[in-house]
């Protein structure tokens, strides 16, 4: 059993994500803004019971990130896979040329590259305890600067080419203690932000993402993974 700590894990991949994990016997800490209106979160916990924890996490906040480590700490001393999947993005009229400002751009680069970091930092300790530890951020193929070939989109694209080199930088330097580090696509997924039309179901991704997981080793981490276990180009 591997403890598994996930973010944005109410909706969508998270929640995929969080189902899959349980669904083989390992132990979820699931975390999201609200868990009191994480209706699907409670009915996993009703089935699954101490198996899953459900944390309150903002995580633009560092102090919330600190509390939920803490509640963390109070049933485990080891996280073996931490998967930052909680992020925002803005309409894209938001982020026409004409009209982004520092807000929007702020607002996504605190969430969707930050954050992601200092939950690694605050996880440092737990994460080292760990045989084969794995730190997923899920990115997107938006974040890929070789396959851009299109305008607007400044503050989540640059938000998602961001958290790629944070990865990359972290992969680096946590190599000394054998913590794996990547940046993940995980495909266009139907949820609230892919839409409807989106190819992926978040259940097939979330199987995809969670066997690519399982595969990796020391040699794969600092890489620019896409969920079918592919490489993307930075």
């Amino acid at each position: 059993m591997q403890n598994v700590l996930i973010t944005g894990s109410n909706r969508g991949i998270g929640l995929a994500l969080t189902t899959a994990y349980l669904g083989r016997g390992d132990r979820v800490f699931a975390a999201c803004r609200n868990p009191a209106r994480a209706s699907d979160l409670q009915a996993l916990a009703d089935t699954h019971g101490s198996q899953l924890v459900i944390l309150p996490l903002e995580v633009g906040e560092l102090d919330s990130i600190r509390a939920a480590v803490a509640l963390i700490k109070e049933h485990t001393d080891t996280i073996d896979i931490l998967i930052n999947n909680a992020g925002i993005n803005a309409p894209q009229e938001d982020q026409r040329l004409d009209y982004i400002d520092f807000a929007t751009m702020t607002r996504l680069f605190r969430v969707n590259s930050f954050a992601p970091l200092m939950i690694a930092q605050q996880c440092l300790t737990l994460l080292r305890r760990s045989h084969h530890p794995k730190v997923i951020n899920l990115s997107s193929e938006m974040g890929s600067i070789a396959e851009t070939d299109y305008g607007g989109w400044y503050a989540y694209c640059g938000s998602k080419a961001a958290l790629n080199m944070i990865s990359r930088l972290l992969a680096n330097e946590l190599s000394r203690y054998n913590v794996i580090v990547a940046p993940v696509d995980p495909g266009w997924v139907q949820t609230d932000m892919g839409g409807e039309d989106a190819e992926l179901a978040p259940e097939d991704s979330a199987a995809g993402l969670v066997a690519l997981i399982d595969g990796m080793t020391p040699i794969d981490s600092g890489k620019f993974w896409r969920w079918d276990g592919s490489q993307y180009p930075w």
